[in-house]
């Protein structure tokens, strides 16, 4: 490690692999921190010589106590921007404040391993003294593989290091959680369910509450390990029945609820309770739904337990407009996206056949839908035939493929405009995710979106850039056994051919309309809001007893 002292005092710490000059990130880090109070460490962002996040700052992880990088892996497309108040840098490159010196000194064995790095840290937050990470600089570090000895010789090292890192913070770190509760549910699956109560977890761990996890499809050994580490450390500690417990499901699923204190949540796309739904729900000591819209489905059909209403969210450190495009070999200049399940609920047929009565090959124009096959039909590409959309159409693309998540956000800012004539959504995460990074969006007005995305404030019109289409209620058709029996909704089809057309001819206009909605979602939004009624259920769970 090399050591640099400041002329204010601080110490500029760096290592021989970090590629930098290091008058620039000086001068850049400090100007950064002089607008923070209370700052005792900064660093930048540690990039791979391929642009992958070697640390973007970091974060302590619940039940193994290994310190550990946020978005550690991943393309960096601008996840988490701007100046963040973090638990753990490594000090690969950092500066140290006289402040924090004068506190605790300066240790000689920093950089040499994670796990002294972040017990200074945390020396540091005990101190009152926060660890920034800014993305306003960021450098490269380039190291070798090394020999499997040397591999050896270090991971032994490491394994000394963190024993004693967690003895001496653990028992300080777990008295950060409180009112322990149980999600017993599924993480891992690609659907939207899995990623909801993933970012539910999540957040309420970061807000200080003990998460537990049983996997509900069958013996834990048999679901795979989420992508997210920050989610695989929460799910390492498995409930007990003596707690709360909450199942994020379809309600027969409530059957197997173990908790002492029963929680339901769940959600329903069509516009009538299933009644085989009822007798499970009124086996729950209450019910959490994301919408007015459900709770009402549920009081109708004869559910008589308490209804509380916990909406979904975006995490702003992905979803957000400066988010770097997707690189695709694409031509058209301007590309409407979407993004859903290969099912009858999503309308993606009638969306291609329409899309291509409005555009020809002539226009610079293009759809793009990122799909997946989840059962519901034998084969998308025999789907396809079935459409006969003609040859001379406008081009369309499908994009059968499994991206990690991180590389959603690209998708969304690559394109123009977000569209899905959707026949009914219990909430419809793509959507929020969508205006989150900026872009116009063009919806069925019926279901989750028509509550949540009109403006209280101005005769409860849509949002801005939001578009949503009227509609006529239909039988269901569908092999999904609790929608087959039930009525959804059927969007105006000329509508949607002429709002594709006016948002084609008026980008720029609702561009900027959609950047207005952004700031309102992502902020609204954000997961870290959405968990707040979730914690105070919690409080007065545990303050009445149970």
């Amino acid at each position: 490690m090399i050591t640099k002292k400041l002329k204010d005092g601080s110490v500029f710490i760096y290592d021989e692999n970090i590629e930098c000059k290091i008058g620039g990130i000086v001068n850049d880090l400090l100007a950064v921190a002089s607008k923070i109070k209370d700052w005792g460490v900064i660093a930048p962002l540690i990039l791979s010589k391929d642009n992958k996040i070697v640390w973007h700052g970091g974060y302590i992880a619940p039940n193994l106590n290994m310190p550990m990088s946020y978005g550690v892996g991943e393309s960096y497309i601008g996840q988490y921007p701007g100046d963040r108040s973090v638990m753990v840098v490594p000090f690969y490159c950092a500066i140290i404040s006289k402040r924090l010196i004068k506190k605790i000194g300066l240790d000689d064995e920093l950089g040499d391993n994670i796990f002294d790095d972040a017990n200074y840290c945390m020396q540091a937050i005990a101190n009152d003294l926060k660890i920034i990470a800014t993305d306003v600089v960021s450098v490269k570090r380039y190291t070798d593989e090394g020999t499997p000895e040397s591999i050896n010789k270090y991971s032994q090292k490491l394994i000394g290091k963190a024993d004693m890192f967690a003895g001496r913070w653990a028992n300080i770190l777990n008295k950060h959680y409180k009112l322990p509760v149980c999600f017993q549910t599924r993480v891992s699956a690609p659907t939207g369910f899995a990623i909801a109560v993933g970012n539910y977890m999540k957040s309420l761990s970061e807000a200080g509450i003990e998460i537990t996890y049983n996997f509900i499809g069958g013996a834990p050994e048999t679901e795979p390990a989420p992508a997210d580490l920050f989610l695989t450390a929460i799910t390492e500690k498995k409930g007990e029945m003596d707690m709360p417990q909450i199942i994020w499901g379809q309600a027969p699923l409530f059957f197997k609820n173990s908790g002492k204190y029963k929680i339901g949540h769940c959600e329903f796309e069509g516009e009538e309770l299933p009644k085989s739904w009822v007798p499970y729900c009124n086996m729950m000591d209450e019910l959490w739904v994301p919408t007015k819209w459900d709770r009402e489905k549920l009081i109708k059909a004869g559910v008589n337990k308490p209804i509380y209403i916990i909406q979904q969210g975006i995490d702003p450190d992905y979803f957000h407009p400066k988010i770097l495009p997707m690189r695709i070999e694409i031509p058209q200049t301007f590309k409407f996206i979407c993004t859903a399940a290969w099912l009858p609920r999503k309308n993606l047929g009638n969306l291609m056949k329409v899309f291509a009565k409005t555009f020809s090959k002539n226009d610079d124009v293009c759809l793009i839908i990122k799909t997946m096959n989840l059962g519901l039909v034998e084969s998308i590409e025999e789907e396809i035939k079935k459409l006969g959309i003609p040859d001379d159409s406008a081009y369309i693309y499908i994009k059968e493929e499994d991206w990690p998540a991180s590389h959603l956000p690209s998708f969304y800012t690559m394109g123009q405009c977000f569209v899905l004539p959707t026949h009914g959504e219990g909430w419809g995460l793509p959507i929020f995710e969508a205006l989150a990074c900026g872009i116009p969006v063009i919806t069925t007005g019926y279901g989750a979106p028509n509550e949540v995305l009109r403006d209280k404030e101005n005769n409860n019109k849509p949002l801005p850039g939001v578009h949503l289409l009227d509609y006529t209620m239909v039988h269901a058709r569908t092999k999904y056994e609790y929608l087959k029996d039930s009525n959804w909704a059927a969007p105006n089809l000329n509508q949607l051919s002429e709002k594709l057309l006016y948002v084609y001819e008026n980008y720029q206009k609702e561009k900027c309309r959609a950047l207005k909605t952004s700031d309102y979602i992502r902020k609204e939004f954000d997961w870290k809001n959405c968990v707040k009624p979730i914690i105070a259920r919690l409080e007065d769970i545990y303050k009445k007893g149970f």
